[in-house]
C-alpha cells in the first residue's frame, strides 16, 4: 500500500474495529497491512518540525503513537 490518503483510512478503520489498540507501535500498524508504517508514523506525528506534512498522530511515548483527536473523531464516525 502506497497511497497516504488510503493509509490513514486503513489505520482509522483498524482502530475503529479494534484491530489496532491505541497507543500503537509501528509493528502493530504493519500487521494491518501497511509495510512502511515506521516512516509513515514518524512523518505524520506532532514531533516533526516540517509543518507542510499533515499531522495525523500524537507521539505519546518512545515509539508509541495514537490518532490525533480530529483523526479519532473521523475513526469514530466511520470515515
Amino acid at each position: 500500500m502506497r497511497i497516504e490518503g488510503e493509509t490513514i483510512r486503513v489505520v482509522r478503520e483498524a482502530v475503529r474495529r479494534g484491530r489496532l489498540a491505541q497507543p500503537f507501535r509501528a509493528r502493530a500498524v504493519t500487521a494491518v497491512g501497511i509495510d512502511y508504517a515506521e516512516r509513515f508514523l514518524q512523518k505524520h506525528c506532532d514531533d516533526r518540525p516540517d509543518t507542510s506534512v499533515t499531522w495525523l498522530f500524537d507521539r505519546v511515548g518512545r515509539g508509541l503513537y495514537r490518532l490525533t483527536p480530529s483523526q479519532q473523531r473521523l475513526a469514530d464516525d466511520g470515515f
